[in-house]
């Protein structure tokens, strides 16, 4: 796994122009290889918390496969 502080995407969740999470929020994701993402996934209830700094409706695409 990578530390969030050293994830290239980071911006989104430490910016207080986008996300600005807290330390607790933030202490809850955890970067993961393609291969590490696709047999794991966020914790829901922090997805929903902040749906909307995850899916930008003009640039990323997204997949959910909720089971």
């Amino acid at each position: 796994m990578i530390k969030i502080e050293d994830f290239s995407l980071a911006w989104r969740w430490i910016s207080s122009s986008h996300g600005d999470f807290s330390k607790a929020t933030l202490n809850k994701l955890n970067p993961l290889s393609e291969d590490q993402a696709r047999a794991l996934a966020l914790p829901w209830i922090v997805f929903c918390d902040h749906w909307d700094d995850f899916c930008y409706s003009s640039n990323d695409d997204i997949n959910l496969y909720l089971t």
